[in-house]
């Protein structure tokens, strides 16, 4: 699958072995180009806008400076 084709995720998740892991995972598939990876929600928010177009978001629930579940909520907003 080209680079035009796949899927374009982002990942969020605290934990940095967590985060390299999915990403390779996700590039090794074939199907996804990883176009940005963040540690906090607050990072994330600040940084979403510059790896747009984003068609998934793999986000942890429990990040240390706010609930996932609050972070969707920001999201939609």
């Amino acid at each position: 699958m080209n680079a035009a084709s796949a899927v374009r995720a982002v990942v969020v998740d605290d934990h940095v072995v967590t985060r390299i892991g999915i990403k390779a995972l996700l590039e090794s598939s074939g199907g996804f180009e990883v176009v940005g990876t963040f540690e906090r929600g607050e990072a994330f928010l600040d940084g979403f806008a510059g790896c747009l177009p984003v068609d998934v978001v793999l986000l942890d629930l429990n990040l240390p400076d706010m609930s996932g579940l609050d972070l969707l909520d920001r999201m939609a907003a």
